[in-house]
């Protein structure tokens, strides 16, 4: 997920969302997990290998009018965007990055150019849409000012949903985040839980996702997402991750207990597009992640056996490493630098994720097919092709073998 960030230094000021604006929508909202009221409405991955059907590939009717998708020069809105264009629809995507622009434009997109803190930019690429897949956000913390996060994050989403209601929008999809609900007391659980973020960019999520349940309850046509962590092919973020296990240098630290959930980016796409169709996601917020959690242990297996080596053992005190990243995010944030260890990427050894798609799963027939051993094979793979990490032998033979039908279950 990706946004635009010029006139960085008068974020606070760029938009000005028409209306209540944020502030009062925020105060007006109750500040719970609930789905709200029904209203009375880095280079991707272009060819992803999948293994049966997925939702919108059969029997979706084209329209003439486009849909539109935000943050489609990023890893998330990319997939989608590229999901939608293969089944016929005509889509286009607010894209400021020129080279990126250009891009995207020869791949058959409508384009137009401009950013998230550009409100009339946002109005030209909601004009005359039928529906609107909110992705873009602003993400990395320690690399922006916190009134760039609300910028972003919430400001721009208060816009867009006053562009939405203008034009008649027929459906706007917004992509929160399970950030929301911060670290989780009950492991698994769902939308009900409290929410709790624990940093700038959770906080102003929840802030972006208030509106959007604010402008439901209020009328408009929306369905929220809030993903768990998501991977796949043309995420680089977990090549820190996987690089390592494959030279045999990572290092576990703390006990290794904490449960993690991933989900593959072709099931969040899925989610994406049944909240975009379905009747019963009007006014709804839906988790969406993956088939299963495990422990991180359990994780740094799977990530081995999907590239055939061997797991690495032991591990190394938790406290250390948190004082180090404490130190990093304060030294580093004077420079605008993202520092190579923060206080957030510990929280993958020792905050517990679980998450459950039940509502997802009932409300509009949601099934992710992508476990974390599957997952892993083909980011790895798709690492290995990108010159990220070296092949194994493993991963070699698998590059040279179709995978049959079906071959999703791990």
């Amino acid at each position: 997920m990706t946004a635009a960030r010029s006139s960085r230094g008068k974020a606070s000021a760029a938009l000005k969302p028409p209306g209540r604006g944020p502030a009062a929508a925020i105060a007006g909202a109750e500040i719970t997990g609930l789905g709200v009221a029904r209203p009375a409405s880095v280079p991707i991955a272009k060819n992803p290998v999948r293994s049966a059907p997925r939702p919108g590939d059969q029997g979706i009717a084209a329209h003439t009018d486009p849909i539109l998708v935000t943050g489609a020069s990023g890893f998330t809105g990319g997939h989608l965007a590229r999901r939608l264009l293969s089944q016929g629809h005509a889509v286009r995507v607010l894209v400021r990055d020129d080279p990126r622009a250009d891009a995207l434009e020869a791949e058959g997109f409508e384009v137009v150019r401009g950013d998230l803190l550009d409100a009339e930019a946002i109005d030209r690429a909601v004009r005359g849409t039928r529906l609107v897949y909110h992705i873009a956000a602003l993400f990395r913390p320690n690399k922006d000012t916190d009134d760039m996060f609300r910028a972003v994050n919430r400001d721009a989403v208060g816009v867009l949903l006053e562009s939405a209601r203008t034009h008649g929008i027929e459906r706007f999809v917004h992509c929160s985040t399970c950030g929301v609900h911060g670290a989780p007391k009950n492991v698994p659980t769902d939308e009900t839980e409290p929410f709790r973020p624990a940093d700038i960019y959770q906080q102003t999520k929840l802030e972006g996702e208030l509106l959007v349940q604010e402008a439901g309850k209020q009328g408009q046509p929306i369905s929220i997402v809030r993903p768990g962590s998501i991977f796949g092919e043309g995420d680089t973020r977990f090549v820190k991750f996987l690089k390592p296990i494959r030279n045999g240098t990572f290092r576990m630290f703390g006990p290794g207990t904490a449960r993690f959930h991933l989900t593959h980016v072709d099931d969040l796409v899925d989610g994406f597009l049944l909240c975009g169709e379905k009747d019963a996601a009007l006014g709804e917020v839906f988790i969406i992640a993956g088939p299963e959690y495990v422990t991180i242990w359990e994780l740094v297996r799977k990530a081995a056996e999907a590239m055939g080596v061997e797991p690495p053992k032991g591990s190394l005190p938790l406290t250390p490493l948190l004082v180090a990243a404490t130190i990093m995010e304060f030294a580093f944030k004077p420079f605008d630098v993202t520092p190579p260890l923060y206080r957030r990427r510990c929280h993958f050894f020792y905050h517990d994720r679980g998450w459950i798609t039940k509502k997802a799963q009932d409300m509009l027939g949601y099934r992710p097919r992508v476990s974390v051993l599957e997952g892993f094979r083909r980011t790895a793979q798709w690492y290995v092709e990108q010159g990220y990490i070296q092949p194994t032998e493993l991963l070699s033979e698998m590059r040279e073998t179709p995978q049959p039908a079906g071959a999703s279950a791990g």
